[in-house]
């Protein structure tokens, strides 16, 4: 993949160092927490989460992190947050000179997958599927900024495109939620319930290929390349 979007313990939004450059010290310091709190509810889960724990690993007080997150939930959600953004950052940069509109698809279904099925945000998930029934708010915030704003995103991009791949006219939107359901279907389910482990980046390359293929053909695309 040219572009590869980093795990997302690595990248700056949540996972960089106190001293990443060119942030503002309170911009800093709120990823600071962000990345300390992610790593706390990856290891004890929510209900082992504490906000004093948050802030004496984050080497704040107490009322830093409050001033910040009014709650625990509020900081949980502010970290469900980071990882959306995380996701729809795939979409940065995607219309590239050169590029065809088909290996543009392909690899940001790469991108998606790399970043969904890895084993952080997988655990994430899982937290965030267990808390759902107790914070259906949270749930329904995470639905609006991942999963519906990626539908959106990837819809905008065919819609873009619909022309160069020869795709019907108003198909974008079912194309889409075809192509997210064949990318995230049995093998996301495995991995979510711990049957099976994330793929490689070989099988995610080869399931990318032959999804996009799959729609394409579906809406009679016959020139794939």
């Amino acid at each position: 993949m040219e572009r590869k979007l980093k795990q997302s313990s690595g990248r700056c939004a949540v996972g960089a160092s106190p001293r990443c450059a060119g942030r503002r010290p309170d911009a800093a310091k709120s990823e600071d927490i962000l990345r300390v709190a992610r790593g706390i509810l990856l290891e004890v889960g929510f209900s082992g989460m504490t906000i004093e724990a948050v802030a004496h690993a984050a080497g704040v007080s107490k009322v830093t992190v409050y001033r910040r997150y009014r709650t625990k939930e509020a900081l949980f959600g502010a970290v469900v947050q980071a990882c959306c953004a995380e996701a729809r950052a795939v979409f940065v940069g995607e219309s590239r000179t050169g590029v065809s509109p088909r290996d543009s698809l392909i690899e940001i279904g790469e991108l998606l997958m790399g970043h969904i099925m890895s084993k952080e945000v997988i655990a994430l998930d899982r937290i965030l599927a267990s808390e759902a029934t107790r914070q259906p708010a949270l749930a329904r915030d995470f639905f609006r900024s991942g999963p519906e704003c990626i539908l959106g995103q990837l819809t905008s991009v065919l819609k873009r495109e619909r022309g160069a791949l020869g795709l019907p006219p108003r198909v974008a939107d079912e194309c889409a939620e075809m192509l997210l359901s064949l990318w995230f279907g049995f093998e996301w389910e495995a991995v979510r319930l711990g049957v099976r482990k994330p793929p490689n980046l070989q099988w995610i390359r080869r399931h990318a290929v032959r999804c996009v293929d799959l729609v394409l053909r579906g809406y009679g695309v016959r020139t794939l390349s």
